[in-house]
């Protein structure tokens, strides 16, 4: 994965972190420093701006050794220590130094927090993952979250392979970004998927893939997607359905014995008519009825048709039968018939009454009720009926789903 947001990150906090180190030493007239310590200090700064690292180190090292040093003193020698371990790439000395530094009550809370900056970048820099996420964590700690760091220590996690932790940041990072309205990098949420898969976490991936899907609506994040929603063995009957008829509609679904599946299932569900429906689409999009499978395909299609045509011819008795039913389902099923046949706004008032009769799943419910207000060409509305479907059952994955593949198709503003 591309790391330049980090590279970029990194030369910005470096090159802060040495400029604040070299303002302090020039602006230190609040406090004294011995010429003993004061002129090679600045020889040393010197030498440093020159790139003269050999010298800069002789000349800290000639001020580190002079004795009884006032704690002022040994404060600006840390400073000038981390600035020229920075500068060489010595990560160990700079990591001594901005420890020292940071925990100094003389350092300012904003000088504090550039240098735990440093300190993440130097670690980083290093493939140290470990301690760049240690100081990361802390950062975070005491100066809240923010979308570079948090970035930086989900990177930091997963590459030292602690998937745990990864899988934590990643979902805190994501959390930060939606409440302040942004989109979540596409880096992270690849980071948030790729894990989640390695440690069989169907939930987790299911989420990643979705906000990818969201956000950055890329044909291999919807091929990702379906297929760890494939993957899971659980789903219930209306489920497998809804995801069928989904990768039908997005043109992911096109095997002649998966569209008959999808089919058989939507008769199964007692809706034979949206059955038809969907059989003559594939028949239009040339998926069946073609080649050597014709004669078979149109014996399926007039058996549905037959199917559909007996259920049209029934449903007035069976919406009577739904009013008079204490249960959920047949008014929920007899009123998307209803809106199927052309009597929407009769339709879709028996399906209210169907969620007023708690229904077994009522985000099922929801998600069919939301379908219907669709077909009856009220997409807004079913929009705002799929936002009242939460958390990470099946049902509210595929109303996510769906709300992402209708705002798309959603004429825009």
């Amino acid at each position: 994965m591309s790391l330049s947001r980090f590279m970029c990150l990194r030369a910005l906090l470096l090159s802060g972190s040495i400029a604040l180190l070299g303002t302090t030493i020039v602006q230190a007239n609040d406090n004294i420093l011995r010429p003993e310590i004061g002129v090679p200090l600045q020889q040393a700064k010197t030498a440093l701006a020159a790139r003269r690292y050999n010298a800069a180190i002789a000349s800290v090292n000639a001020a580190e050794i002079v004795p009884h040093k006032s704690s002022y003193e040994a404060y600006v020698i840390a400073q000038m220590k981390a600035a020229i371990a920075t500068k060489t790439g010595n990560v160990t000395e700079a990591f001594k130094a901005y420890d020292a530094l940071i925990n100094d009550p003389k350092t300012s809370s904003k000088d504090r927090e550039k240098m735990l900056s440093a300190e993440i970048s130097l670690a980083y820099k290093a493939k140290n993952y470990s301690a760049a996420a240690r100081s990361a964590e802390r950062y975070i700690k005491e100066f809240g979250p923010n979308e570079q760091t948090n970035l930086l220590l989900t990177q930091a996690f997963y590459l030292d392979h602690n998937w745990p932790k990864t899988l934590r940041a990643a979902q805190d990072s994501i959390a930060l970004s939606q409440k302040a309205g942004r989109m979540p990098s596409e880096t992270e949420l690849q980071i948030y998927a790729l894990v989640a898969n390695r440690v069989k976490d169907q939930a987790r991936a299911t989420q990643a893939y979705t906000l990818l899907v969201q956000h950055y609506p890329k044909p291999k994040y919807w091929q990702n997607l379906i297929q760890t929603l494939l993957a899971n063995r659980t789903l219930p009957p209306a489920s497998i359905f809804n995801l069928q008829r989904f990768r039908f509609v997005t043109h992911n679904l096109k095997d002649p014995a998966e569209i008959k599946d999808m089919v058989e299932r939507a008769v199964q569900l007692g809706h034979p008519t949206l059955a038809l429906s969907l059989l003559n689409q594939a028949y239009s999009w040339h998926l069946m009825g073609q080649g050597t499978t014709k004669k078979q395909d149109d014996h399926f299609h007039a058996f549905i048709a037959k199917r559909a045509e007996d259920a049209k011819a029934a449903l007035n008795d069976r919406v009577k039968e739904a009013e008079n039913s204490a249960l959920a389902k047949p008014s929920l099923i007899e009123g998307y018939n209803l809106v199927l046949a052309g009597k929407k706004e009769q339709g879709l008032a028996l399906m209210n009454s169907g969620l007023e009769k708690k229904p077994v799943s009522h985000d099922q419910a929801l998600l069919d009720y939301a379908l219907a207000q669709n077909d009856a060409g009220q997409t807004s509305e079913a929009l705002k009926t799929l936002q009242q479907i939460k958390g990470t059952s099946p049902a509210a994955t595929m109303a996510r789903l769906w709300s992402i593949q209708w705002q798309a198709k959603s004429p825009k503003n």
